[in-house]
């Protein structure tokens, strides 16, 4: 398995940002020129292709910069509509910058939340009909990697694999999903069914949050991150444990505690003050030897530690107290033995029928039938 995991992590593919912003203007405060355009243009913002060339070259620095993020942004194929698409996104930002009377880097988390809408209902509110539905994931995409300041909370309703294969190319996306993938098969996990997006997810999540596709660049601090977005939600996070050993076999960070392993430590902690040590004994002893899986040593043990009081002696006829014994625990597989395992978790059972005199069960049980009477 480390041998496997170890390789993967070795060819890892070479990746570097798509977009080269190092001579972008970022002034978020807009020129006269700019100012004068985007009030003239007015409804028209939401149609690009309407300006005449002198507004595009008045508008020539924020118009090239959405320019470079629509060429490194993936586009599936037979999809000629998403050209359409983001000329309807470049009129939104547009339209915005106008109305905020700044750029997108002067814009808050907040502004940037208004414009994306926190959810698909409120999107519909604010745009007009005429604007397409696929422009909103498209709209995050382009603020993604415009580098705008948004709330990370906004990944959460969105399908983030298909985000993550749109920023990044959906060829490195794959290869490290698929690395991810074939670590937890070869520990035989099942993850052909239709629950198995979960893990795809929480790694496109980590993608996004990191700003890099690599296995490679993803540490404890992301984990971090991203255990605290999914409890944000209120949804369990049983996936992470999945992910994190993954990446531990990777060498990016420590392996995963056992998901019961904190509450065994709280109990073994547990001060036992009340119960008489004989008990607390064999108590421990039956919890270290019982076949029983962990999950049920661990609910019996919890009740043996509340019994203990009230068991620890007895009251005989002539008032001494005698300590408990190993018979005591017998009904509770003392002996850790499988038969007194069988004996703590057997069910009541069905109480056995009684056959009247002169009529049998099968008479008894279908008493309530017709007699078939033959012609």
């Amino acid at each position: 398995m480390t041998a496997l995991a170890l390789t993967a992590g070795k060819t890892a593919p070479d990746w570097a940002w798509p977009l080269d912003d190092a001579s972008w203007d970022r002034d978020p405060q807009l020129s006269a020129e700019e100012r004068a355009v985007l009030a003239q243009a007015g409804p028209q913002l939401l149609h690009p292709s309407w300006l005449t060339r002198a507004e595009r070259g008045a508008l020539a620095r924020l118009l090239g910069q959405l320019e470079q993020v629509r060429s490194c942004l993936w586009i599936p194929d037979k999809a000629g509509h998403h050209r359409w698409v983001d000329y309807q996104v470049v009129g939104m930002l547009l339209a915005r910058t106008a109305e905020a009377g700044s750029a997108w880097w002067g814009w808050d988390q907040s502004a940037l939340t208004r414009v994306i809408g926190p959810d698909a209902q409120e999107w519909s509110r604010q745009w007009p009909a005429q604007v397409s539905r696929a422009c909103r994931p498209r709209l995050l995409a382009y603020a993604y990697l415009l580098g705008a300041p948004m709330d990370e909370a906004l990944f959460l309703s969105f399908e983030r694999l298909r985000l993550a294969r749109t920023v990044f190319g959906p060829e490195i996306v794959d290869r490290e999903v698929d690395t991810v993938y074939r670590l937890l098969r070869s520990w035989s996990y099942c993850l052909d069914t239709a629950g198995s997006r979960a893990v795809r997810t929480l790694v496109a999540h980590a993608m996004l949050l990191n700003h890099s596709p690599l296995l490679a660049d993803m540490d404890a601090s992301l984990l971090e991150r991203l255990r605290q977005a999914v409890h944000s939600t209120g949804r369990a996070s049983g996936d992470l444990h999945s992910l994190q050993r993954a990446l531990a076999a990777l060498g990016r960070c420590e392996p995963p505690v056992a998901r019961n392993e904190t509450l065994l430590a709280e109990l073994r902690a547990q001060r036992w003050t009340d119960v008489p040590a004989p008990w607390a004994e064999m108590a421990s002893r039956w919890f270290d030897t019982s076949t029983l899986s962990r999950n049920v040593r661990l609910a019996y043990r919890q009740e043996l530690a509340r019994m203990g009081p009230g068991a620890g002696c007895r009251a005989p006829a002539d008032h001494r107290a005698r300590p408990v014994d190993e018979g005591d625990l017998r009904g509770l597989g003392g002996n850790g033995g499988p038969d007194a395992d069988r004996r703590l978790c057997r069910t009541q059972r069905r109480p056995r029928r009684v056959r009247r005199p002169g009529v049998s069960l099968h008479q008894g049980r279908c008493a309530h039938r017709q007699p078939r009477v033959l012609p």
